[in-house]
């Protein structure tokens, strides 16, 4: 009879090849028009996503720049806020700011990097265990009927089953801390790189 493992390998859906593709012509006015169009307003769109990537570079870093000031003032985490412009004989323009509790990923000497520079609190660490594939095919039968007590796997190959890697992230709720550690608020923010998003981006209508 087949272990667990055995069957969740077979159950593998194995992948259909795929025809080579057929080229139809539709020779008709009104479809090629569409379909020129299509192409053009998608080649137009392409650049306007370029354009928005380096004009959202700028809002945003206007943004947290606002969001410290902000900050400082209050001496408290401000949470979201509207940012507002307006010019002279132009309609105003605004968007919502919202700060998240969310970081970038960050490796293990990045940790250790912000450990030694604001405490361990900063810190979270998550352990994720995992199986040597090899050993689980080695020893599928046996782990499938009994993993926990089984006396046939041997004392040093039991140590190498399991594997641990360790995942570290800054800690949730150092957003509503900064203001509390020593080292300047900006100097804080460009070390632990909170995620800031921006929504409701508009002109208003006169």
């Amino acid at each position: 009879m087949a272990n667990l493992f055995e069957k969740a390998k077979n159950t593998t859906s194995t992948p259909v090849k795929k025809n080579d593709k057929v080229e139809v012509n539709v020779n008709e006015k009104e479809f090629y028009n569409s379909l020129s169009r299509l192409a053009k307003i998608n080649a137009q769109m392409d650049d306007l996503k370029a354009e928005a990537v380096i004009l959202s570079a700028d809002v945003k870093n206007r943004g947290i720049s606002e969001f410290q000031k902000l900050y400082e003032e209050k001496n408290k985490f401000p949470g979201s806020f509207v940012i507002k412009s307006s010019m002279d004989k132009a309609p105003d323009a605004s968007m919502m700011f919202i700060p998240v509790d969310k970081y970038i990923t960050i490796d293990t000497v990045r940790a250790n990097e912000l450990k030694k520079e604001y405490g361990n609190k900063i810190v979270s660490e998550n352990t994720v265990y995992t199986m040597d594939a090899e050993l689980v095919e080695k020893y599928g039968d046996v782990i499938s009927d009994l993993i926990e007590k089984c006396k046939k796997i041997t004392p040093e190959d039991k140590e190498k089953l399991i594997s641990a890697k360790v995942e570290y992230g800054v800690a949730k709720g150092t957003i509503s801390e900064l203001h509390t550690f020593a080292k300047k608020m900006g100097a804080v923010i460009e070390d632990v790189k909170p995620i800031f998003q921006l929504k409701n981006i508009k002109v208003e209508e006169k």
